[in-house]
């Protein structure tokens, strides 16, 4: 049994005011489930972190406050079991690194952790280390404990100078048990979305997860869990 073919008008022509011109398809899009935690020491929690990660399916997880020295090699290795995982021991007062992510997507991720106190030389070593990336469309996500609450926020300058490369700041509510926004994460060019913080019972700071929408790549490799500490 073929299907009936039915014969039509000839077109008698068209004008081309009425043809109506199909949006182009953008280029492949993929969400991204990022996370960001003040874990106060992995070195007992490292199975909890890495279930932790697994639980929320996330993409890359950013750690600050690992307190894993050089000597110790059994967390690191306990963090693998499921993602790949990244540290370099902090050696100055100041803490902070950076991540390059292929997986699917390309992402840089800067982990940063500010100790409390005084700003000190700080707006000065994240404009210098914020140079060095791309001005392009290249998406880039600041993230860390910063120390800084609400109202010495907004008059440190740290969001005018990161507002200068592009980057977004995504408010979110309160990462501290006491009220305060201490983890804070910025973007570029895209900004994160559901922001979402959860209380854990191991730390004094929250649980941060939120998405973010970036390019698709044509290969896609190993499922990636990063941190990385070092001087800024």
């Amino acid at each position: 049994m073929t299907r009936r073919r039915h014969s039509h008008p000839r077109s008698r022509g068209h004008v081309s005011s009425n043809l109506i011109y199909p949006p182009l398809l953008s280029q492949s899009q993929t969400v991204v489930v990022g996370g960001l935690w003040n874990c106060q020491s992995a070195v007992r929690k490292a199975d909890f972190i890495s279930a932790l990660a697994s639980h929320y399916s996330f993409d890359f997880l950013a750690l600050s406050e690992t307190w894993i020295s050089p000597q110790n090699t059994a967390t690191p290795a306990a963090l693998c079991s499921a993602y790949t995982f990244s540290h370099s021991p902090r050696e100055s007062g100041r803490g902070g690194g950076t991540v390059s992510v292929t997986s699917p997507i390309n992402l840089f991720i800067i982990v940063i952790y500010r100790p409390p106190g005084p700003l000190g030389n700080f707006l000065d070593e994240m404009d210098t280390l914020l140079s060095v990336f791309p001005s392009d469309t290249t998406p880039l996500t600041v993230l860390g404990d910063f120390n800084l609450p609400s109202d010495k926020l907004h008059s440190s300058g740290l969001l005018a100078l990161l507002n200068s490369f592009s980057l977004s700041f995504n408010s979110c509510p309160p990462t501290h048990k006491e009220g305060n926004v201490l983890d804070l994460v910025f973007n570029h060019p895209s900004t994160a979305t559901d922001m979402t913080v959860t209380p854990l019972h191991i730390s004094v700071h929250h649980l941060v997860s939120f998405t973010i929408n970036l390019p698709v790549l044509p290969k896609r490799n190993s499922q990636h869990l990063f941190l990385t500490r070092l001087p800024l």
